[in-house]
């Protein structure tokens, strides 16, 4: 049996960058037989040594964990060694395996709904392309009565959570939403929780060049009263070079520069 007759029988196909299908559907067999299946292609096809590490991540799906599981049961049967990069968006687990040149994993359904879900694969290089798909569905199936109950994954790393956090706060420079109010809508996202470390990381470098506490300049962001002084050591602490207002006269405009 060949992964492309797996497929057609549980119904779970490929979809964007890896596999997707009904949470029923995607028993442990399906999902350890399909990471093998993608593994064995990058091996024989030259594009990962075998035994080379795998990171496996996913979404905060009730059926994630179980999946994940799964995954890490087929890295570990060919050898290779699990690293768990917890629950972490799609870009972060990618980036951490492009970084160091090994293949991840990303169990997630993305926008789809909560009955279903899949598994992202991406090579050393990069997410799988259609070649590497059907080369996929040419791979055997192990016989599903010898697989073995899922081994439990080890524990997160922090690794891939740090460096997307890392990026953002690199990316983006100090105090760039001062004085804005942003809000944060978290539903299901599996980056509500680093987005809110991004923001109180964020918060406590404002401190530190301003000389406050971290409390203290969340309070200063929430308050639409400033001090002028206040608001000028802050807009300094920014990287502002100086800040000016303009009065509005009935027939004139007045501009101030504060001293």
């Amino acid at each position: 049996m060949l992964i492309g007759d797996l497929m057609t029988d549980s119904g779970v196909q490929f979809g964007t960058s890896g596999a997707r299908g009904r949470v029923a559907d995607m028993t442990d067999a399906v999902c350890y037989a399909y990471t093998r299946g993608f593994l064995q292609h990058l091996a024989e096809s030259g594009q990962t040594r075998p035994g080379a590490p795998v990171a496996i991540a996913g979404d905060l799906r009730p059926s994630t964990p179980r999946i994940m599981n799964a995954c890490a049961a087929a890295v570990a049967d060919l050898g290779a060694r699990v690293i768990n990069c917890g629950f972490v968006p799609s870009p972060a687990v990618a980036a951490y395996g492009l970084a160091r040149g090994i293949p991840s994993i990303m169990v997630t359904g993305s926008h789809i709904p909560d009955d279903r879900n899949g598994i992202k694969f991406n090579g050393p290089t990069g997410e799988i392309l259609k070649e590497d798909e059907a080369a996929i569905r040419c791979q055997p199936v192990v016989s599903l009565s010898e697989v073995l109950a899922p081994a439990a994954l080890p524990p997160a790393e922090a690794g891939a959570a740090s460096a997307y956090v890392s990026r953002y706060l690199a990316f983006f420079p100090v105090g760039a939403l001062a004085g804005c109010r942003v809000g944060l809508y978290e539903h299901s996202s599996v980056a509500r929780e680093l987005l809110h470390e991004v923001r109180q990381i964020s918060q406590e470098e404002m401190a530190a060049r301003f000389g406050r506490t971290q409390s203290a300049i969340s309070q200063i962001e929430k308050r639409g009263d400033l001090l002028l002084s206040t608001l000028t050591q802050y807009i300094e602490t920014t990287d502002g070079e100086r800040m000016n207002f303009t009065v509005q006269f009935p027939e004139s405009k007045v501009q101030v520069v504060p001293f």
